[in-house]
């Protein structure tokens, strides 16, 4: 990917809105491809998320996002 311009963006994103839409729009149209990290389950602390593969396979869906990863190790 030489010459590529890689934006990357990390969170959460356990509840995935128009907001998260929008912000990750802006962040791919800043390069050539946009890559998502997301934070593993072990180290969320509030209850109530949706698991990490649900998020992963939502964020991927998304048309402005080009690689998605789930983060397990800090």
């Amino acid at each position: 990917m030489r010459g590529v311009k890689l934006v990357q963006c990390h969170g959460v994103f356990s509840h995935l809105h128009y907001g998260h839409l929008k912000h990750l729009e802006a962040a791919r149209a800043m390069g050539d491809k946009l890559w998502v990290t997301i934070t593993a389950d072990k180290y969320l602390r509030k209850p109530n998320r949706l698991p990490e593969r649900q998020r992963w396979e939502m964020l991927k869906a998304l048309r402005c996002v080009d690689l998605c990863t789930i983060i397990y190790a800090f």
